[in-house]
C-alpha cells in the first residue's frame, strides 16, 4: 500500500539526494568550525545511499531511510552540542538553527521508526503500518511548524 503505488518512494528517493546536500551546506554555513566533518558526513551519506540503492531490490531501501535519519540527527546534534558548549548572548530558542535542528531531529526519529518497520509491517501487520503512516503525517505537520518558527527567527545581518 505504501511501498510505491503512486511513486511516493521515488519521491522520497529523489528528495533524499536533494535534502542531504542542502542540510550539509546549511549546517556548514552555520558552524564553519565543523565544515570538514559536515561535508564528510554528507558526502559519505550520499555515497552509502547510492550503494544501497544499487544493491537493493526495493525502490526505496530501508538502509537509505536509516542513513537519512541518522544523518539528519547527527547534523542536529552537532549544532546543539556546539551551541550548548559555546553559549551566546542570544537565547537558544531565538536562533533559527535551533528550530531547524529540532525539526530535523524530530522528523528523523519518527522517520527512522517508520522506515525500519515498513516492509515487515506491510506483510505482517498492515493496520499498524497504517497507524504509523498517520503518526508520520502528524510529525510532518509538526516539523513544518518548527520550520515556520525558524523562518521567523532569521537573524538580521550586522550593519
Amino acid at each position: 500500500m505504501f511501498l510505491d503505488p503512486d511513486g511516493k518512494n521515488l519521491t522520497y528517493l529523489i528528495g533524499s539526494f536533494l535534502y542531504v546536500p542542502f542540510f550539509t551546506l546549511y549546517y556548514s554555513n552555520l558552524i564553519p568550525q565543523f565544515r570538514k566533518v559536515l561535508y564528510a558526513l554528507g558526502g559519505g551519506s550520499i555515497l552509502a545511499m547510492v550503494y544501497f540503492i544499487y544493491e537493493s531490490p526495493h525502490i526505496f531501501p530501508v538502509e537509505v531511510g536509516v542513513i537519512i535519519s541518522l544523518t539528519y540527527a547527527t547534523f542536529a546534534l552537532i549544532w546543539f552540542s556546539y551551541h550548548l558548549k559555546n553559549m551566546e548572548k542570544v537565547f537558544i530558542a531565538q536562533m533559527q538553527g535551533f528550530w531547524v535542528s529540532a525539526a530535523i531531529l524530530f522528523w528523523g526519529i519518527i522517520f527512522l521508526f517508520r522506515v525500519t518497520l515498513m516492509y515487515y509491517l506491510q506483510t505482517h501487520d498492515p493496520e499498524f503500518l497504517l497507524l504509523l503512516h498517520q503518526i508520520f503525517k502528524v510529525s510532518i505537520l509538526i516539523t513544518y511548524v518548527f520550520f515556520l518558527i525558524s523562518v521567523t527567527r532569521k537573524q538580521k545581518p550586522a550593519v
